[in-house]
């Protein structure tokens, strides 16, 4: 059965903003397939060119859900006609929320176009309805989107819970202005407010201050550690009041303080996610300096030398100031892109991704769905080829943490890695690609039968 399409559209205050919205109607059949969401490596790549939408998905009822996205204007290809004044966008937009046996509960398709000015910035948002059914407990939700001008695109997956109310989806973070807001970062010290969707009613928040591990090498094993839910405080607030929380740390919202679940915002370290301080540049140090380095490291971050022993840290791996300073850009570069993209209960570079990210740089080939991700470094078809399989974590503070795969056979490649920064390399993706086609060559010569002579 057909039904309406219902589609809201604004965009930042402050710049002008055509933005023509044309729906097309699916109907609820097993027909209309999402494409296979393929190589997604670009949405990993230092320039943000891909199309990496902000999601958040909002419950309105126990059987309706809200998607909120937010994607940059830059994000886009602005193409203009030979008639044309504007530059012009065009984004497809495809979705599917599916049921048990994948059976097709709702369905639809959107094409936004939006033309601005040549220098003209700022954030397209857009909001869709969705129907499940009556008792649904989960369902799976694919969004597809593409750039039609630049003919590239990705795809967004994941399980939606409908059996749970009191789970992160039945939460809202809005602006003084009442505007939702997509980020769960609190930036300086702005004041917003907390909304549960059902109802006006008390909200109890659990503050984690506390310090958390950064991850290790991916050949170790992890220790098997349950998390200690216990905050290390707790108050309550009204939903709706005006909140400024400024103590980094993590704070959960909660309706029901004996389940897990709830709404989670994070207070980063000044600056966050960029790096602009010593402080901020050493600690990432971690993941490339001896044990005796980093201890001499952190001696010194409460003394007036602190700047001058990050330097030269740095300045003894490259050999001079101007090799120093590519180091120090490339591996920055990846410090923030990491927080950017991974952040969960921790910055991104601290996490299994971050620190894969971190020292070997942008994969190859990047595949996922609702269940993780796998990265490829190199050729796929070489038996030679790092592959990093990272599985996505049920995390009542966060929708983005992913566990890494450990494995005793990345000793080798990580060695080479850190042995690259630790002699002035900006290690990444050519260097992986070079010492694999030697060892191919390798491998090849040794396969070669011996000549015999009779």
């Amino acid at each position: 059965m057909h039904r309406p399409f219902p589609f809201r559209t604004s965009s930042s205050a402050g710049w002008s903003l055509t933005f023509a919205l044309i729906a097309f109607l699916l109907g609820c059949t097993s027909s209309g397939k999402l494409e296979n969401e393929g190589n997604l490596a670009a949405l990993y790549q230092p320039d943000g060119s891909a199309l990496d939408p902000r999601i958040q998905l909002r419950h309105v009822s126990d059987s309706s859900l809200r998607i909120d996205l937010e994607i940059d204007r830059e994000q886009l290809l602005y193409m203009k006609g030979s008639t044309d004044e504007k530059f012009k966008s065009h984004l497809d937009l495809t979705y599917r929320l599916l049921g048990p046996q994948r059976a097709i509960l709702d369905s639809g398709r959107a094409v936004l176009r939006d033309q601005k000015d040549a220098e003209e910035s700022g954030i397209l948002r857009a909001s869709i309805m969705l129907k499940g059914s009556s008792g649904l407990q989960k369902a799976l939700l694919e969004i597809r989107y593409d750039d039609l001008n630049r003919k590239s695109g990705s795809s967004y997956v994941r399980t939606v819970t409908f059996s749970d109310p009191f789970s992160r989806s039945f939460f809202e973070k809005r602006n003084l202005d009442g505007r939702c807001s997509s980020s769960s970062w609190l930036k300086d010290q702005a004041p917003f407010t907390v909304h549960y969707l059902p109802k006006d009613t008390m909200l109890f928040v659990r503050a984690y201050t506390r310090d958390f591990p950064i991850a290790i090498p991916p050949y170790a094993r992890m220790k098997d550690e349950s998390f200690d839910f216990t905050p290390d405080s707790l108050f309550t607030v009204r939903s709706g009041d005006t909140l400024t929380l400024l103590q980094e740390g993590i704070y959960h919202f909660q309706v029901d303080t004996s389940q897990n679940d709830g709404f989670t915002l994070f207070r980063y370290p000044s600056g966050f996610p960029n790096v602009v301080s010593h402080s901020a540049m050493a600690h990432p140090l971690r993941y490339i300096s001896t044990q005796k380095e980093y201890e001499e490291l952190a001696r010194h971050e409460k003394a007036a030398d602190f700047q001058k022993a990050v330097d030269s840290f740095w300045l003894k791996a490259a050999g001079s100031i101007e090799r120093g300073q590519e180091l120090v850009a490339g591996y920055y570069g990846r410090v923030q892109l990491a927080n950017e993209r991974f952040s969960s209960y921790v910055e991104g570079w601290k996490t299994d991704r971050g620190i894969i990210y971190t020292i070997y740089g942008p994969p190859s080939e990047v595949y996922r769905n609702d269940k993780g991700e796998t990265w490829v470094y190199g050729s796929s078809s070489s038996m030679l080829s790092y592959t990093f399989n990272f599985i996505h974590v049920s995390n009542p503070f966060t929708d983005n943490d992913y566990a890494l795969n450990r494995l005793s056979e990345y000793r080798y490649g990580w060695g080479k890695a850190v042995s690259g920064w630790r002699n002035g390399k900006v290690y990444g993706i050519k260097d992986i690609q070079r010492e694999q086609n030697a060892r191919d060559a390798q491998l090849r010569r040794q396969r070669v039968a011996p000549t015999v002579w009779y």
